[in-house]
């Protein structure tokens, strides 16, 4: 303990000529470099990305903003460090008990303040992050059980890239609607799937749908809808399988409708109904075979 308050200690002088010279007052500077010291202290114990409770008990001050369900077993933890002037921005994933994947970031004022006290051999960049390979491609082996195998995008185009990745990522978070907010704006992730639409990229929107953010797939899954009904494409026995699977799920979606927000389940968002005949009866066939082998059915997930 006495470690953590050294540190500050020692830029205190540095602080105070500081915010005499400027109209930043001391007193939150020094809040400002207690804070990202003690961000410091945490990253340098790994042990504790084992313990994610302990994990953020030991971010001082941690404000909680939102656990989130992402499915297949992958929490995701947001909040904050709110200092005097700057505000860590603290993201995780969670997946088997562990945390597999970490983002610390600040804004580019924030970098500014936090300069005037950060040593440059313990320095955080203005984003830093962390992954565990091992656990992120457990979970990975585990989603392709049940949404199937993914394939490598060959795609270099910077603008397909950021859209595809914006959707994917299960450590970002957005929410799936229309329009949206109080001015009346499409949401980011309505803005980035109207980029495969207009493409008519079919291969990509598949993608999407096998991978990771849950308001991502729901917008694939909207997306190929809408080509299938203007007669672009015509969804094979795989495509309405795998749209049945992601519309049964129970895995909350966040969803904006005009000014409200709330959490909803696919089946609730998604108001077209298509003939899954074929693809109940597959799963009827799937679920006799798992009852002979006394294993548990499955209904969608």
């Amino acid at each position: 303990m006495k470690k953590l308050f050294l540190i500050p200690i020692l830029v205190l002088n540095t602080l105070l000529l500081y915010s005499q010279k400027s109209e930043l007052k001391r007193e939150w500077l020094y809040k400002d470099s207690l804070n990202y010291h003690n961000i410091l202290q945490v990253l340098s114990d790994s042990s504790l990305l084992k313990k994610p409770t302990l994990f953020f008990d030991k971010i001082i001050p941690f404000y909680l903003k939102s656990n989130k369900d992402l499915g297949f077993g992958l929490t995701l933890i947001k909040g904050y460090q709110y200092g005097g002037y700057t505000t860590a921005n603290i993201s995780a994933l969670i997946y088997d008990k562990e945390i597999i994947q970490l983002e610390i970031s600040y804004s580019k004022d924030d970098k500014k303040i936090i300069q005037l006290f950060a040593e440059e051999k313990n320095h955080i960049n203005q984003q830093t992050s962390y992954i565990n390979k091992s656990k992120y491609k457990k979970y990975v082996a585990f989603v392709s059980t049940k949404l199937g195998d993914t394939s490598n995008i060959l795609n270099t185009n910077t603008e397909y890239q950021r859209n595809f990745n914006f959707l994917t990522n299960p450590i970002l978070s957005f929410r799936y609607g229309t329009i949206c907010y109080s001015g009346g704006v499409e949401p980011k992730g309505r803005i980035a799937i109207n980029y495969f639409i207009a493409k008519k990229d079919s291969n990509a929107l598949r993608e999407i749908m096998k991978r990771y953010n849950p308001e991502g797939r729901l917008y694939a899954v909207d997306a190929l809808l809408k080509l299938s009904n203007d007669n672009i494409i015509s969804l094979t026995n795989d495509d309405k399988l795998l749209i049945y699977k992601i519309i049964s799920s129970k895995i909350p979606i966040s969803a904006c409708i005009g000014c409200l927000v709330s959490n909803s389940t696919a089946n609730q968002l998604i108001k077209q109904k298509i003939d899954l005949s074929e693809e109940i009866k597959i799963i009827n066939q799937e679920n006799k075979i798992r009852k002979e082998q006394g294993l548990q059915k499955r209904v969608g997930y």
